[in-house]
């Protein structure tokens, strides 16, 4: 075959050449991917919005760190301020009716910070007959956060309650929950949801601001708040009759705040200053036998970080001891060992448990050193209820003489 002929047979061989793009197309389909984008965002940030304070409500209640307010450090460093009287000026019954409604207006204020507290249960009479008991005081409102008002108050009012109902400033009630208690002192800390609250009760109610219970002395006017004679929302002024007095407690030694302001044995509440900052939690329980009839108070310095930590939900670790510090002077003239004196171990507590006795002398509990009854307290205020450590101590043997010996508790929570 010729070279004509097998050209002829030679397949066809084609050159593709490539279709144009369509910019219009691309350009609309660029235009709907951009718009759809847009959209989607758009969505997505009315939902993020609508389900936000719900989130926030949901892990903030439970991972919130409660810090209490305090002008502490402000009020320590104006307490030694000299003060000069230049000039002298009589005064007469108006200047002290002014200086009484000014007093009562502070106190007006702080009642803000106030609620009634009211524990409802069931008790049953000898004929098995149920009737409903219903013991009632105030509590102070310790923290706003962002869902909740934290409460201080007195736990004999809620301990056999199956309901515990707090009322406001304006009169609106809510339903409260126990977040945890102190058995030594009695103090509690409830819990009340701001969706429970009417926006118009949030704005007229405060969280209190806590002072300096340090700076109180003899004569320095004092008001009290809550109801101190049993009647709510109560506003009374007087002075500090005794502020160095000390009352010893289990795990503890608290200073007592003494008034000359009438009060009913049931009385509750706080005193504040004239700065309208809580300097005490009244406590008639811890008042002489002789001063029952006058207002008497913890000073909210001693028990500041209790109150935080029971904001926080932990209960105060409970180990069963009456204490005291052995200070040099004590230590040298007594030949006692410094550290912390076991004056007295409570029936069927901790300490007895792990086999502590009256005149031990602490030295360290886990890794802290205690030289005295204060730092005994801030150790415990570290532990947690259910936490084992160890606990060195000097015990007097038969020859009179002190030996280190070391032995392990199991920290409980005070009933």
């Amino acid at each position: 075959m010729d070279k004509k002929k097998q050209e002829e047979y030679h397949f066809v061989k084609e050159h593709i050449k490539k279709i144009p793009p369509d910019r219009k197309k691309r350009r609309m389909s660029l235009g709907w991917t951009i718009l759809l984008a847009a959209v989607f965002g758009v969505v997505a940030a009315l939902v993020f919005c609508a389900v936000k304070p719900a989130i926030e409500r949901l892990f903030q209640s439970e991972n919130e760190q409660v810090v209490l307010s305090s002008d502490e450090t402000k009020e320590a460093d104006t307490a030694d301020e000299p003060v000069y009287i230049t000039e002298t000026q009589q005064m007469d019954l108006n200047d002290y009716q002014i200086l009484q409604n000014k007093l009562y207006a502070v106190g007006r204020e702080a009642n803000k910070s106030v609620v009634s507290v009211k524990g409802i249960g069931q008790t049953t009479d000898w004929f098995d007959t149920e009737h409903v008991m219903e013991n009632q005081g105030s509590g102070i409102i310790l923290a706003d956060t962002n869902g909740r008002y934290l409460i201080a108050t007195e736990r004999k009012l809620i301990a056999e309650a199956n309901q515990i109902e707090v009322s406001f400033y304006d009169d609106s009630t809510a339903e409260a929950e126990l977040i945890a208690y102190d058995g030594t002192t009695g103090i509690a800390v409830l819990s009340v949801q701001k969706s429970q609250v009417s926006e118009d009760t949030q704005n007229r109610v405060a969280a209190a601001t806590l002072g300096s219970s340090s700076a109180l002395t003899q004569g320095t006017i004092v008001i009290a708040i809550g109801s101190p004679l049993g009647e709510p929302f109560s506003v009374l002024t007087g002075n500090v009759t005794s502020s160095s007095h000390e009352v010893t407690a289990t795990d503890a030694n608290y200073k007592v705040i003494s008034t000359d302001i009438n009060a009913g044995s049931g009385g509750s509440g706080a005193l504040i200053n004239l700065n309208g900052e809580v300097v005490g939690l009244i406590l008639q329980s811890f008042g002489t036998e002789a001063a029952q009839s006058t207002v008497t108070a913890i000073g909210i310095t001693e028990i500041r970080s209790m109150l935080e930590k029971m904001s926080n939900g932990d209960t105060p670790a409970y180990l069963g001891l009456e204490v005291s510090t052995v200070s040099s002077t004590i230590a040298k003239e007594n030949k006692i060992p410094k550290g912390v004196y076991v004056k007295n171990v409570a029936q069927d507590s901790p300490a007895m448990q792990a086999g502590l006795q009256n005149g031990d002398v602490i030295t360290q509990i886990g890794n802290t050193e205690l030289t005295s009854a204060e730092q005994y307290r801030t150790c415990l205020l570290q532990e947690k209820e259910g936490q084992q450590e160890k606990v060195t101590l000097q015990r007097m043997g038969a020859d009179k003489k002190y030996q280190e010996m070391t032995v392990e508790v199991t920290f409980d929570a005070a009933k």
